[in-house]
């Protein structure tokens, strides 16, 4: 925002200094204008004729920025004050307040070039030209980041996984998304990300399927052993009861035979530490039931040949 601004303030002053019959003449292809004719322009231009037209465009800017300020806190006052999701409120604020506080200056920029008797066509390409060679990235990401807040895509708080990263976003700014790892580093994410590259976002459901594998022994009673998987899940209240878990045999492996059980949690769950206490708690009533768990081993056979003479 404060770089918008500082280039708002940098064209009013070439507007000032350098507008009226110089950028005519400039426009019309006059490259090589006398010292004193250039010194002659500008003086006319602040003449007590152009004062008033002057005085005026101070004016605008001066109520441009104080109106951008103004509209800007009482909106972020009104959502505040009547929003109803406490979720969303925070992007929404920052979206409209950002938004209303730029297309105020614009107005007023437009509003001041027209006081001053510029060729608005010529000048305003120049300017917007200039504005996204200077501004592309910031304007990219700045609109990304209205998409993600305005399109409900993500909301703080969300757990998302971008480019083999995972963490939970704390907060989604003007140019990046802060989000922070489960081992506390908090690391910066350009908006433009969200909208070019692929993000899962776990929080987009309300409910998450978590596996976990158990690999059992070749002499392993398969039925008792999914039982006894299935009992053990059945314990824990926060697993949901629908979709109902279950207990499947994946496949014959190597070493043993590859149970996977299947459940489902709320997302607001804690994945990590819910899935932690179920294989802790899987492997203590195995071993209670006298169900081996497998682990990778070789069988090495030898063969006593006996020498023969010839």
């Amino acid at each position: 925002m404060k770089k918008i601004k500082l280039l708002f303030i940098s064209y009013i002053a070439s507007i000032l200094l350098f507008s009226g019959d110089l950028f005519a003449a400039t426009f019309q292809g006059k490259e090589d204008i006398p010292t004193t004719k250039s010194t002659s322009i500008i003086l006319d231009f602040f003449s007590f004729d152009n004062f008033e037209k002057l005085f005026m465009a101070i004016l605008v800017i001066i109520i441009t920025f104080v109106s951008s300020k103004f509209f800007s806190n009482k909106i972020v006052h009104y959502i505040e004050k009547n929003a109803t999701e406490e979720s969303n409120r925070e992007e929404l604020t920052w979206v409209i307040s950002r938004t209303v506080s730029v297309s105020v200056l614009i107005i007023g920029f437009s509003i001041t070039l027209g006081i001053l008797g510029i060729d608005m066509g010529i000048f305003m390409g120049g300017i917007w030209f200039g504005i996204w060679f200077t501004l592309k990235t910031f304007l990219t990401n700045f609109v990304a980041g209205i998409m993600m807040v305005t399109q409900g895509f993500y909301h703080n708080g969300d757990v998302i996984s971008v480019d083999g990263q995972m963490g939970k976003i704390r907060k989604v700014n003007a140019l990046f998304t802060a989000v922070e790892q489960f081992n506390g580093i908090v690391f910066y994410i350009p908006n433009i990300t969200f909208i070019e590259e692929k993000v899962t976002n776990y929080h987009t459901n309300d409910k998450r399927r978590v596996e976990v594998d158990i690999l059992v022994d070749y002499g392993t009673d398969i039925h008792k052993a999914k039982q006894t998987v299935q009992m053990v899940i059945d314990q824990f209240p926060n697993i949901l009861q629908a979709p109902a878990s279950d207990v499947i045999v994946d496949s014959l492996a190597d070493n043993g035979i590859l149970l996977r059980a299947r459940y489902w949690t709320p997302v607001t769950d804690n994945y990590f530490h819910t899935k932690s206490n179920v294989t802790e708690t899987l492997n203590l009533a195995l071993k209670k039931q006298g169900i081996s768990i497998a682990y990778p081993h070789l069988t090495v056979t030898h063969t006593n040949f006996e020498k023969t003479s010839s």
